[in-house]
């Protein structure tokens, strides 16, 4: 048992006493699976009398996590892996749909495909300009085979576009009178 000893601005001593905890293990590739997989089981139960909100969730996966492989994750270890991993992913999302870059592995890849699918946060519609608005759709061949995602463009009506100009007229008006 390791003893601290904590002075106050009152010049009061005490001591703290804390236990010596087993530290956690790095996370390696089966817990950071497993942690992917019991996210994706949960999540839906979020909001439900099983599991009201996230901090639960995160407790429930560090119970698993920690009972399966015998380790010592907290709730917080849990979550931030899962923020780590999720960065990761949407990174690697962005690279691979830029033009000109180099295509980047994820090992993580298809097990996060399947919690995400085709989330707005993670594959947004584009927007080229303030008159066109663009989305992807991805096709399928007869054969299965994936073609390139084709853009579907809409443009505004003209109605549409005076409405903007008046908007940004108003908005430019307004920052004038700001400054």
């Amino acid at each position: 048992m390791e003893e601290f000893l904590i002075i106050n601005s009152n010049s009061d001593i005490s001591v703290n006493k804390k236990f010596n905890e087993k530290e956690h293990a790095a996370w390696t590739h089966g817990t950071t699976v497993t942690l992917i997989e019991l996210y994706g089981k949960y999540r839906n139960r979020v909001g439900t009398l099983e599991l009201r909100n996230m901090k639960k969730l995160w407790e429930l996966v560090a119970i698993e996590i920690n009972k399966q492989f015998n380790t010592n994750y907290s709730a917080a270890h849990c979550e931030n892996r899962w923020r780590v991993q999720e960065r990761n992913y949407k990174k690697f999302v962005d690279n691979n749909n830029s033009t000109g870059r180099g295509r980047k592995c994820y090992e993580y890849a298809e097990a996060m495909e399947n919690i995400f699918g085709k989330k707005k946060n993670i594959y947004p519609e584009i927007l080229l300009s303030a008159n066109t608005v663009s989305t992807i759709t991805d096709e399928l061949s007869l054969e299965g085979e994936e073609k390139r995602p084709e853009i579907e463009t809409e443009t505004m009506s003209s109605n549409d576009k005076e409405n903007e100009v008046k908007r940004k007229k108003r908005l430019n008006m307004f920052s004038i009178r700001r400054s």
